[in-house]
């Protein structure tokens, strides 16, 4: 009976066996496809794309002038688009640097006072010289 049992338990293990190795087999044979048909793709669209460029090129060579113009309108477009985020984000920097600054000169109003009094006073001829030949340099123009 047990040796019976052991021989059928045999073949089960056996029969497993033969599945995997089916299993393996077909996956990778199902593999292999995948692969051949992603390269056949690729090579169709990499004809396609060469395909679509030379009609391009074409339609550039026979039509330059217009192609200029779309170049010239596109970047036109990008610099302005480029400059109103910047414009946009420098005014709310100023913004913010601007109540930064204000609400210093608010807390520091007297201190500010006395050191530029003080700066004025310890550089009163270089800047008196300064200003002199600034306003000379004016009157001469």
């Amino acid at each position: 009976m047990t040796q019976a049992v052991y021989e059928e338990y045999e073949d089960y293990k056996k029969s497993l066996g033969q599945c995997a190795e089916e299993l393996r087999a077909l996956k990778e044979a199902h593999q292999r496809e995948q692969n051949r048909l992603k390269y056949l793709r690729y090579r169709e669209d990499s004809n396609n794309r060469e395909q679509m460029r030379s009609t391009a090129r074409a339609w550039i060579e026979d039509n330059r002038e217009e192609y200029n113009s779309y170049k010239r309108r596109y970047y036109r477009e990008k610099k302005e688009k480029v400059l109103e985020i910047k414009q946009k984000y420098y005014q709310k920097n100023r913004d913010v640097v601007s109540a930064r600054q204000k609400r210093y000169w608010e807390k520091n109003k007297e201190k500010i006072k006395v050191k530029n009094r003080e700066y004025y006073q310890k550089n009163r001829e270089r800047l008196q010289a300064y200003y002199r030949a600034y306003y000379l340099r004016k009157k001469e123009k």
